[in-house]
């Protein structure tokens, strides 16, 4: 069963959606051991880029098995292996916050979009609540969505959507937040969960998924952005 974190990202792919986006080329950066492909090939050409020889080898088998290919490459988010205007939409899921510069990473993102293409990401949400699992996880920094927004317009994008998500989990996010602020142990706090609650944060995560088409959150453990590339 996939786990209820990965699915923030996955919105309605209902199918008008779907013929909109059939023809794209797309790019997952990050894209670890391509969890992303199956949902991802539903809309396009997708192919992958990661730092980790080991996440490049799974994600392969793993495209290999999906896709038929092999479609991911070894490239950092800042100097990535593909030529000018490749791509119609980049997909990045929880990458920049680990990226010292982001103007330079934007603009290397920028380069390999084509005239028009949109970038979809999402990030962790707000700097105070930054603490031991976000060291874990060797994030430099988390966001707040007016920050982020102005960080894309200032690096030639147009914001097109953007809201806070996981907004129903929120108080337990802080719940558990307090009770480690005081920690000095930087382990993630990414535990597995129970099947049943799994399940549940699943549903709650596809009913704020289903919320997005009629309006924003107003707070939220992450937040999720689309952009499009300003010619």
């Amino acid at each position: 069963m996939p786990d209820y974190r990965s699915n923030k990202v996955r919105t309605n792919n209902d199918d008008s959606s779907r013929q909109m986006l059939r023809t794209v080329k797309i790019l997952d950066v990050g894209c670890g051991t391509g969890e992303n492909f199956s949902w991802l090939s539903k809309f396009g050409e997708v192919v992958g880029a990661d730092t980790s020889e080991l996440a490049i080898e799974l994600a392969n088998q793993k495209g290999r098995a999906v896709l038929g290919r092999a479609p991911a490459f070894a490239g950092r988010a800042e100097d990535l292996p593909f030529e000018d205007n490749t791509f119609n939409l980049i997909t990045a899921f929880d990458v920049l916050e680990h990226l010292p510069d982001e103007t330079r990473v934007l603009k290397e993102w920028g380069r390999v979009l084509c005239s028009g293409g949109y970038l979809f990401l999402s990030v962790p949400a707000y700097q105070w609540l930054y603490g031991p699992h976000d060291r874990a996880l060797q994030h430099l920094r988390r966001y707040n969505l007016s920050q982020l927004k102005k960080i894309l317009q200032n690096n030639g994008f147009h914001i097109i959507f953007a809201s806070y998500f996981f907004c129903l989990t929120f108080p337990a996010f802080l719940a558990q937040r307090w009770l480690v602020k005081f920690s000095q142990n930087d382990t993630s706090q990414y535990v597995g969960v129970a099947p049943w609650l799994n399940s549940f944060l699943i549903a709650l995560g596809k009913a704020e998924s289903a919320w997005l088409k009629f309006g924003q959150f107003p707070f939220g453990s992450s937040i999720v952005i689309l952009a499009r590339k300003i010619d």
